[in-house]
C-alpha cells in the first residue's frame, strides 16, 4: 500500500529535486529536499513561499523500497524571504502500490499477466451433497442431479481468472497477439463418463484427451495445457477482453476434483501512439517555423513531453490538463508554447482559390527551444483560446477543445494532425526537418472544412511518423493548387533559400577536385537561383544540375554577366556542362522554366591545369592573427647611428623596385597613401595591382574584382610589408617600399574566417601569374590549430609545394594562441607546412604594461626581443621571430591625420609581412648581385643564419610557460651583408669553365598513325641565348649518333632553356612527363618550356635543376620517350 506522510510549516524552499514521475527516490538521507503536491510529486519549488502559502504540504512517496529519512527544511524568518538556518522534521513512508504497465508510447513491447484460481479440496461429494463449495470454482451438473463429485456422472466445474490485479494487464487491451498461453491444471479423477475435456467458456473449441483417466483413483495430477494449440490469438484476446476486462473464464468436464490452476499469457503489445509522437535528436535542440494561417482563429501551438502520460487515457480530462500543464512550463523536460497565433504571424501570406489572407501579426523567423535527447514528446493545438485557459478549463467543448497530433487524443480518435509533403530521396534534401498541419476544427464536426491548411509549420531537430495530408485532405478544398503550395515546398526542400535571386546576391560556393553538392529550389515566385566562386587560375570545370521534379535551365555567366556556357533540355532531364573556364569571378544561375517549381541539386567539379595541384573546396576556416620595428631589425636607423641596412651604402637602391608581393588576407585600402599616389586617378594607388584581365587583386571570398578592405587587417599588413609615405606630416616606411602590391582577398566583408577553399585559389592564382608580375613572397597572416610536426596532406599542400620550386617565399603567421593551448609548443596551417615559413612574434621595445590579451595572454612588461604571450612556438617548426606588437600601419581611413588613418595592431600577423617585405629586397639584391634568385630553401637557410639569437624565458614577463629554447630574430642588415659576401666569393673564383650540355639520347613515340611518314619530336636549346636545335627524329624514334653542343662563357651563371616541340600539323602531340626529380610534371609540347639556371658552386657542382640529368618521358601509346642530357665543366683550376 502507499502511505503519503504529510507535514505543514512555514518555510521559503531551498532547494528541489523533481525526479520523473513513476521513478524510484534515491536514498537521499540529509541532502536536498524532494518536494512534491500530488504523488506524481509535481515540482512547486517555483510557485510557493511564505507569504503567499505559509502552510506547505510535503509529500513524500517512494515505489522501490521503505524509506526513513530527515528532510531538511529552510525555514523563513517571519515577515521575510530571507532564508535562515532552521530544524529538520523526522519523516517517514512505505513503499507504494507497483506502477501499472500499459505500454510503450511509440514502440511495440512485450507483456505476460498471470492469474491463479484454487479451489476447495472437499467439493461436495456423493456423499457430503453440500451445493455450494469455498474459493474459485463453481460445480454445475450436466443432468438433473445435484453437482456433486463421486457420483459417477461428469460435472462441468468453471472458475475465473481474474488478471485485474496484475500490473501489467491494462496493457492486453492493445494486445496484437498471444505469443503464449500456458494453462496449468491440478486434479483428480473420482468417475464419470470418458469426457475429460477443458476449454473458454462460450467457446464451441475444446482441448480434449488430458490422459486423466490413466491415473489412479483418487491420485492428483498437475498437467499444462498450450492453449495455443487449440485457440487462436484472437480468440484468447477475445476471451480476456470479453465482458469485464481482465476476467478469463474456463471450465473443465469431467467427475473430478479441480484443486488448483493458473493461466499465463503472453503477448505482443501494441504502442500507444501510432503516428504524430516526436523524438527529439541528439543536439536536444528542436526548431519550429511558423509557415501559414489559413483560419481565422488566433490560437495557441505548443509541444509537451509524453514521457510518464502512459497511464493517462489519450484524450481524458487528465491527459488534456497534464499537457497543457506540461507546456506551460517552457521547460526542456517537460514542453514549450511554441506558435501565438495571437500575437504573431506566419512566414508566408496570401489567399487560396476558396478563402481569403488570415494571416496578421509580426513573423518572429524560426525558433529553437531546448529538450532532452531522445524526448518524446507531441503537438497540441488549442484553437481561438490559449494553453493557459486550457490547463483551467480542460473539459471545455466545441471550438476551444484541445486539438493533438496523436489521434486518439482527439474527439472519437480522428486526425487532426498530418505531414504535409513527403520528399523523396531524389531531392537528396538537406537535413532541414519536415512540415506539419493542423486541421483546428474536430473533423467529427460538421463545419470542419478538413483542408489542413489552419496552421502549417515546420519541425527541425525531431524525428516523427504521422498521416499523410494526400490521405485525409478534402479535395473540394486542396490548397495545394494555390501560390502557398510552391512557397511550403520551397520551405521544406530550401527553407533558407541560401541562393541568391540576384548576382550580387549569389550564394558562395568552393567547388572542389572531387566535387560538391549544392541544394535548392526555384519556382514561380522564386525564378532564379544565383551561386557563386572564384577561380584563381584555369580549370577544367564540370556541372550538373539534377533531382528535377519540373523544367529548369542552367547558365554559367561572368562577373560581366556576359553567358559563357548554358544547358537548356527539356523537361525534367539533368542539365550538364563541361569545358575550360579562366581564372576569375562566375555565377551559376539555375532558372525555372515551368509553372511549377522544383527542388535540384547542383554538382560542381573544378580541375586546376596546374600539374600536381588539386583543390579541395575545403569550408575549413582559417582566421587573420592580429593581436616601429624596422630599427629592430636594422633595417633602418630613421637618423640614429646604429648600423642598418637602408642606410649602407652598399645597399642603397635595394627597396623591392620591380619587385611584387602577394598579401593574402582582408583586402587592401587601396587609396591609401602609404601604397604610392594615385598618378591617374582611378582610386588605386599605383603600386597596388589590381587588373581585371589578369584577375590581380581578385576577391575570392566575395566573388568579385573589387579587393577593398572592410577590416583593415589586410591593410595594416600590406603597409608593414612593403608600405611607404613621403608625406612629412605623415611619414611611413615599410619594409620593402618601392616593391608592388598585390592584395588577394580572402576574408569576406562581413567579417569571420577565410575558407580554405578561397585560400586555394588565391595560391593558385599566384602560381600562375608569378613570371608576369615577378612575384617574390607571399605573405599569410592567417591559420588555425597548433602543430608540433610538419603539415604535407593539408589541402594547400600541393599549392605551397609548387610555388617553393618556382622559388616563391611563402611566408605565414605562427598563430597567436600560446596561452590558449596551455603553452604547449606548436604553430598554425599553413605556418607547419613544409613549404612555409612560420613566423613569431616579439616586443620591438619597452612599450610599458601589462597587455591584456583577447585570447588570455597577459604582457607584465615589456622589452626588446622579449617574445610576446600571445605567439605560438615550436622547436621543430619556428622558422624565426620579427616584431609584432604595437606596430603602427595603414587603415581604413585615406584621409591624413583623420581617426583610422592608421591603425596600431599585434600579433604574429604583424612579424609576418616584415619577413614578405625582406624576401622582395634579398630577391631583388639577389638578382643585381648574383644574376639569379635565391631558392626557397636557400632564402630560409640565410635567413636563419643570420638572425639575431634570443632566447625564451631568458627575460620574459608573462603568464605563460615559456619553453627556454633559444630562437632567431631576423636581422636584414646581416641578410643583405650574407649575399653580398656570396657575391665577392664568386668573383675570386677563377674564370668560369665551358659548360658542355650533352644530349645523349633522343627518344619517342609520339607518332604513331599509320598516315605520318615520321616522328616529329625535336628539341630547342638555349644557351647564352643562342638557340641549338636537335634533329628531328626519324622513322626510328631515336636520333643517333649522339648530338651534344658546347659553349664556352665568360658569365658565372650559364642560364639554359629547353623546349620540346613537334611537327606534326594533323595530330599535335599533347603532353609529356618532364621529371627532374621524383615528383612528376605533365607539360605541354606547345606552351610550355623548361628553365634552368646552371650555376658552378664549387668543383663540379651545380646549383639549378635538381641533379645533373634532366628527364622527359613522353606518352605514346607504348609509353615510351626519353630525352637525357649531361651537364659537365671541367674542374677549376
Amino acid at each position: 500500500m502507499e502511505e503519503i506522510i504529510t507535514s505543514a510549516f512555514p518555510f521559503n524552499l531551498d532547494t528541489a529535486l523533481n525526479p520523473a514521475e513513476n521513478e524510484a527516490l534515491p536514498d537521499f538521507g540529509n541532502s536536498n529536499p524532494i518536494i512534491g503536491s500530488t504523488v506524481g510529486r509535481t515540482d512547486i519549488a517555483n510557485t510557493l513561499n511564505s507569504e503567499t502559502l505559509p502552510l506547505v504540504p510535503i509529500q513524500i512517496v517512494s515505489n522501490s523500497e521503505n524509506i526513513d529519512t530527515t528532510l531538511p527544511i529552510i525555514q523563513s524568518a517571519e515577515n521575510s524571504t530571507n532564508a535562515v538556518s532552521g530544524d529538520t522534521d523526522p519523516l517517514t513512508g512505505i513503499a507504494a502500490e507497483t506502477t501499472p504497465f500499459v505500454g510503450d508510447l511509440t514502440e511495440t513491447t512485450t507483456a505476460t499477466i498471470t492469474a491463479t484460481a484454487s479451489g476447495s479440496q472437499t467439493p461436495p461429494t456423493a456423499t457430503r451433497p453440500e451445493t455450494v463449495i469455498n474459493g474459485d470454482f463453481e460445480i454445475s451438473s450436466n443432468n438433473n442431479n445435484a453437482p456433486e463429485v463421486g457420483d459417477g456422472l461428469d460435472e462441468r466445474t468453471f472458475w475465473t481468472f481474474d488478471f485485474t490485479q496484475d500490473p501489467e494487464v491494462l496493457a492486453f487491451q492493445r494486445a496484437e497477439s498471444i505469443t503464449e498461453a500456458k494453462l496449468t491444471l491440478e486434479l483428480k479423477v473420482i468417475g464419470g463418463a470418458d469426457t475429460d475435456t477443458t476449454g473458454i467458456e462460450g467457446s464451441t473449441k475444446y482441448v480434449d484427451s488430458l490422459a486423466i483417466r490413466d491415473l489412479p483413483p483418487n491420485e492428483v495430477k498437475q498437467i499444462t495445457i498450450n492453449l495455443l494449440d487449440t485457440y487462436t490469438s484472437e480468440e484468447i484476446i477475445g476471451a480476456l477482453q470479453a465482458g469485464e476486462f481482465g476476467k478469463f473464464r474456463m471450465y473443465y468436464d469431467d467427475d473430478a476434483i479441480v484443486s488448483g490452476a493458473s493461466l499465463e499469457l503472453s503477448g505482443e503489445i501494441s504502442p500507444i501512439y501510432d503516428t504524430g509522437v516526436f523524438t527529439v535528436g541528439d543536439t536536444g535542440q528542436v526548431t519550429t517555423d511558423f509557415l501559414f494561417d489559413g483560419n481565422n482563429y488566433e490560437g495557441e501551438l505548443a509541444l509537451f513531453s509524453l514521457e510518464g502520460m502512459e497511464t493517462l487515457e489519450p484524450g481524458s480530462t487528465d491527459f488534456i490538463k497534464e499537457a497543457a500543464r506540461r507546456a506551460l512550463q517552457n521547460s526542456p523536460e517537460l514542453g514549450h508554447i511554441i506558435i501565438s497565433d495571437a500575437t504573431e504571424g506566419a512566414k508566408f501570406s496570401g489567399a487560396t482559390q476558396y478563402e481569403g489572407d488570415f494571416n496578421n501579426g509580426e513573423y518572429l523567423g524560426s525558433k529553437t527551444f531546448e529538450m532532452n535527447p531522445a524526448t518524446r514528446f507531441a503537438v497540441m493545438l488549442v484553437p481561438d483560446s490559449t494553453v493557459q485557459d486550457t490547463s483551467v478549463n480542460p473539459d471545455v467543448d466545441g471550438v476551444n477543445r484541445a486539438l493533438f497530433s496523436v489521434a486518439p487524443a482527439n474527439p472519437d480518435g480522428e486526425i487532426q494532425f498530418v505531414k504535409v509533403l513527403e520528399i523523396g530521396e531524389d531531392s537528396k534534401r538537406q537535413e532541414q526537418g519536415e512540415t506539419f498541419a493542423f486541421e483546428d476544427i474536430p473533423i467529427n464536426r460538421n463545419n470542419s472544412d478538413k483542408d489542413f491548411n489552419d496552421l502549417i509549420f515546420q519541425v527541425e531537430g525531431a524525428t516523427g511518423k504521422t498521416t499523410l495530408l494526400d490521405e485525409v485532405i478534402n479535395p473540394e478544398r486542396d490548397w495545394r493548387e494555390s501560390k502557398i503550395r510552391e512557397e511550403i515546398i520551397q520551405a521544406a526542400v530550401d527553407p533558407e533559400d541560401l541562393a541568391g535571386n540576384t548576382p550580387r546576391e549569389a550564394r558562395k560556393t568552393l567547388p572542389s577536385t572531387a566535387g560538391k553538392t549544392y541544394n535548392g529550389w526555384v519556382g514561380s515566385f522564386d525564378t532564379d537561383d544565383y551561386h557563386s566562386f572564384s577561380l584563381g587560375s584555369s580549370n577544367k570545370f564540370s556541372l550538373l544540375l539534377d533531382g528535377l521534379t519540373s523544367n529548369a535551365n542552367v547558365e554559367i555567366i561572368d562577373i560581366d554577366e556576359n553567358i559563357v556556357f548554358s544547358s537548356e533540355n527539356l523537361g525534367t532531364t539533368e542539365e550538364s556542362i563541361s569545358g575550360i573556364l579562366d581564372s576569375g569571378a562566375y555565377r551559376v544561375r539555375v532558372t525555372s522554366v515551368d509553372e511549377f517549381g522544383t527542388p535540384y541539386n547542383l554538382g560542381l567539379s573544378i580541375d586546376p591545369l596546374i600539374p600536381g595541384v588539386s583543390t579541395s573546396g575545403s569550408e575549413e576556416l582559417d582566421f587573420a592573427f592580429t593581436t616601429e620595428s624596422l630599427p629592430l631589425i636594422n633595417l633602418d636607423n630613421f637618423g640614429g647611428t646604429t648600423p642598418a641596412f637602408r642606410q649602407d651604402p652598399r645597399f642603397q637602391g635595394i627597396d623591392g623596385t620591380g619587385v611584387s608581393t602577394v598579401i593574402i588576407d582582408s583586402g587592401i585600402n587601396l587609396n591609401h597613401p602609404f601604397f604610392g599616389l594615385d598618378s591617374n586617378n582611378d582610386g588605386i594607388a599605383d603600386r597596388v595591382i589590381v587588373d581585371r584581365q589578369t584577375r590581380a587583386g581578385h576577391d575570392f571570398a566575395d566573388n568579385d574584382d573589387n579587393p577593398e578592405d572592410a577590416t583593415g587587417h589586410g591593410s595594416n599588413v600590406a603597409s608593414i610589408a612593403a608600405g611607404f609615405s613621403a608625406d612629412p606630416n605623415q611619414p611611413y616606411i615599410g619594409v620593402a617600399p618601392g616593391a608592388n602590391i598585390i592584395p588577394l582577398k580572402v576574408f569576406p566583408d562581413a567579417g569571420g574566417g577565410a575558407f580554405t577553399g578561397n585560400i586555394e585559389q588565391a595560391l593558385q592564382w599566384v602560381i600562375d601569374n608569378a613570371a608576369r608580375y615577378n612575384i617574390a613572397s607571399v605573405n599569410m597572416s592567417l591559420g588555425s590549430d597548433n602543430f608540433n610536426t610538419f603539415v604535407s596532406n593539408e589541402a594547400r599542400s600541393d599549392e605551397l609545394q609548387v610555388l617553393s620550386k618556382l622559388g616563391i617565399i611563402v611566408v605565414a603567421a605562427s598563430g597567436n594562441s600560446f596561452f590558449g593551448f596551455g603553452s604547449a609548443q606548436g604553430v598554425a596551417y599553413p605556418s607547419a607546412d613544409r613549404n612555409s615559413l612560420s613566423i613569431g612574434a616579439v616586443w620591438d621595445g619597452n612599450n610599458g604594461g601589462p597587455f591584456n590579451w583577447r585570447n588570455g595572454a597577459i604582457d607584465n612588461t615589456t622589452n626588446t626581443d622579449r617574445i610576446t604571450s600571445f605567439s605560438q612556438r615550436s622547436k621543430t617548426l619556428t622558422t624565426l621571430f620579427a616584431p609584432g606588437a604595437q606596430i603602427t600601419g595603414a587603415g581604413l581611413n585615406d584621409t591624413p591625420g583623420a581617426n583610422g588613418f592608421t591603425t596600431n595592431m599585434s600579433g604574429t600577423s604583424m612579424a609576418a609581412p616584415h619577413i614578405a617585405g625582406m624576401a622582395v629586397l634579398a630577391q631583388q639584391m639577389a638578382v643585381e648581385r648574383l644574376g639569379r634568385r635565391l631558392s626557397a630553401n636557400e632564402f630560409q637557410d640565410l635567413l636563419v643564419q643570420t638572425g639575431d639569437l634570443i632566447t625564451d624565458g631568458d627575460d620574459e614577463n608573462d603568464n605563460v610557460v615559456n619553453t627556454g629554447l633559444d630562437f632567431r630574430r631576423v636581422n636584414m642588415l646581416n641578410l643583405a651583408e650574407r649575399i653580398e659576401a656570396i657575391r665577392q666569393e664568386n668573383i675570386l673564383r677563377n674564370s668560369p669553365p665551358d659548360v658542355t650540355v650533352n644530349i645523349r639520347r633522343v627518344t619517342g613515340d609520339f607518332d604513331t598513325s599509320r598516315f605520318l611518314r615520321a616522328s616529329d619530336f625535336y628539341a630547342i636549346l638555349i644557351v647564352d641565348g643562342k638557340e641549338y636545335r636537335s634533329p628531328t627524329i626519324g622513322n626510328s624514334n631515336e636520333i643517333t649518333p649522339t648530338w651534344s653542343l658546347t659553349n664556352a662563357s665568360s658569365k658565372e651563371l650559364v642560364p639554359i632553356t629547353i623546349r620540346i616541340r613537334e611537327e606534326d600539323r594533323f595530330n599535335q602531340d599533347d603532353q609529356i612527363d618532364f621529371n627532374p626529380n621524383p615528383d612528376s610534371e605533365d607539360l605541354n609540347l606547345l606552351l610550355n618550356q623548361i628553365t634552368g639556371d646552371i650555376i658552378r658552386v664549387e668543383d663540379n657542382l651545380f646549383l639549378g635543376k635538381r641533379g645533373q640529368l634532366i628527364n622527359l618521358r613522353g606518352f605514346g601509346k607504348d609509353n615510351k620517350g626519353t630525352m637525357v642530357f649531361d651537364i659537365t665543366a671541367p674542374p677549376i683550376v
